[in-house]
């Protein structure tokens, strides 16, 4: 059991560290007029370091290329999520296209 423990919390402690940490808020933010990107993960499991580093590329290649102000990000069993508002003049053939270039085995949706 103990060796379990330190296993989660070492997990945890990566997890957190990401260069953008789960925000939380993403059902709020959708029904203020943002979009979410939930991307489905194998099975049940957790973001891996590898699947957070993609979301976090992808969200900061949201906001370089003028597509949207990222307003949450969150992972949990079997999927993670990127929160958007969009700028007026960006549409979400730009988002799929960035999503493609950095993550092009991914499964996702787009929900407004």
């Amino acid at each position: 059991p103990v060796p379990v423990l330190v296993l989660a919390a070492l997990v945890l402690t990566l997890s957190c560290s990401r260069e953008i940490a789960d925000t939380g808020g993403g059902e709020d933010a959708v029904e203020r007029g943002g979009i979410a990107i939930v991307f489905d993960l194998p099975g049940d499991d957790f973001a891996s370091p590898e699947d957070l580093d993609r979301r976090n590329a992808i969200a900061a290649a949201v906001v370089e290329q003028g597509v949207g102000e990222v307003t949450s990000t969150g992972s949990g069993m079997g999927s993670m999520r990127i929160v958007v508002r969009m700028m007026p003049d960006a549409s979400t053939a730009t988002l799929m296209n960035i999503i493609r270039d950095i993550y092009p085995e991914a499964r996702y949706r787009i929900e407004h």
